[in-house]
């Protein structure tokens, strides 16, 4: 941006959808154990998103803080829920966690792009949650959905405050650990959920594989994602988000659909939507890399 952003508007998220949870666990429409296994470690990467969005805290201490929220997030999962999945993919739960946390945090620099996908992802597992008669599964979507449109106002299509690390870290752990227990939980296969969290998955993997590759310093602040090079390139902030979400529209909620009606062809369809996406990636990054050298 040519001006300084103000970041932590995404307070008003996380308390908006605290202030639901608590709602709905005093009237019964969810049980309490939400609030120890999804509120609790949300709210202390909240915590420490907002204190990193003041005062820049260390990438240490903000690593351990995630391994310690998502591994509370995870015992209480399988120790309450008891899901018939291998204890053997806990490191992967583990890994699937604080990665989505942090490339959720890397992809909110432009004008309604973490906003918008949450409140995509969010709707997504609405409406896939309601044909599988989960309701708490549900309502607890539709107050992510909620809480990030209501903050949409003030971030698209001119961003006046961004979320921030306090409610970006949060939001990118809900979404996955959701997943994670819908997916165990038969609201829908596998294939779906990743293919549901790809357009950032695909868009932050692949950006920090490159850098690996090139040798750079891939754990510090850069400008190298697709987006970013989108906008750099010459595009708008809002010609940016519109053209994720209607990758979202156009080839991710055609492919679930195909999914769930096909099962037998799930793992074909993902790859094929996930391939289109490399695709775009690289055409963008090749494109954007020509101009900047140029």
């Amino acid at each position: 941006h040519a001006q300084s952003v103000p970041r932590g508007g995404g307070l008003a998220i996380m308390l908006a959808w605290c202030a639901g949870m608590f709602v709905a666990v005093a009237a019964g429409w969810i049980r309490p154990g939400w609030l120890a296994g999804l509120l609790v470690p949300a709210g202390l990467l909240a915590l420490t998103g907002w204190l990193d969005d003041h005062r820049p805290l260390s990438v240490r201490l903000r690593l351990a803080v995630q391994f310690l929220t998502a591994g509370i997030a995870l015992a209480i999962y399988f120790q309450s829920v008891k899901p018939d999945v291998s204890g053997l993919l806990l490191p992967v739960f583990l890994f699937a966690l604080m990665w989505h946390s942090n490339l959720f945090n890397f992809m909110d620099g432009s004008h309604g792009m973490a906003a918008g996908q949450a409140i995509f992802v969010a709707l997504a597992y609405m409406l896939l949650s309601w044909r599988s008669g989960e309701p708490e599964v549900l309502l607890i979507s539709a107050l992510l959905a909620a809480a990030c449109a209501g903050f949409l106002p003030w971030n698209f299509p001119s961003a006046r405050i961004f979320m921030g690390d306090v409610a970006s870290v949060p939001l990118g752990f809900m979404l996955a650990g959701l997943g994670i227990y819908a997916w165990t939980a038969g609201i829908f296969p596998l294939p779906v959920l990743i293919l549901l969290l790809s357009v950032f998955l695909v868009d932050a993997s692949l950006t920090l594989i490159n850098r690996i590759r090139r040798g750079q310093e891939w754990y510090t602040a850069h400008t190298e994602h697709a987006y970013q090079r989108l906008i750099s390139s010459g595009w708008s902030h809002q010609r940016t988000c519109l053209a994720y979400q209607s990758v979202n529209l156009l080839a991710v909620v055609p492919a679930a659909w195909l999914i769930i009606r096909y099962p037998e062809w799930s793992w074909t369809i993902a790859a094929g939507v996930l391939g289109l996406e490399a695709l775009l990636w690289w055409m963008v990054y090749s494109k954007s890399f020509v101009t900047q050298e140029q």
